[in-house]
């Protein structure tokens, strides 16, 4: 599960704290009002896509880490992947990419 479905997943539980609840959703709020999406390009993704944000875009690897404390607060397994062979690039801007994993990556992702 990526960092968003899980932040979701955290935000809509019954058994997340109330205060940690409004704290993710602020953050996904900040990411749906400051992060392009696909769709606003008119892009369709692929749903065996990963989405990696680029290195160089640090003000979204900031503030993703901000959520990935959040999501270990609430009890969640989150870590950094990086990977200079993510897969076959299906949708790329200045701050992120997504990718259909090959098939010898598809089992460590």
């Amino acid at each position: 599960m990526g960092v968003f479905c899980a932040a979701y997943d955290l935000r809509d539980s019954s058994d997340t704290n109330p205060e940690l609840s409004d704290r993710v959703k602020q953050m996904l709020r900040w990411f749906h009002n400051e992060l392009p999406a696909p769709s606003d390009y008119g892009v369709r993704i692929d749903q065996r896509a990963v989405f990696w944000f680029r290195a160089d875009a640090l003000k979204y690897v900031s503030e993703v880490w901000k959520l990935v404390h959040a999501l270990r607060e609430g009890g969640y397994i989150a870590y950094k992947t990086t990977s200079t062979r993510p897969g076959k690039i299906v949708f790329q801007d200045d701050y992120q990419i997504a990718a259909i994993p090959f098939r010898d990556m598809r089992r460590r992702l």
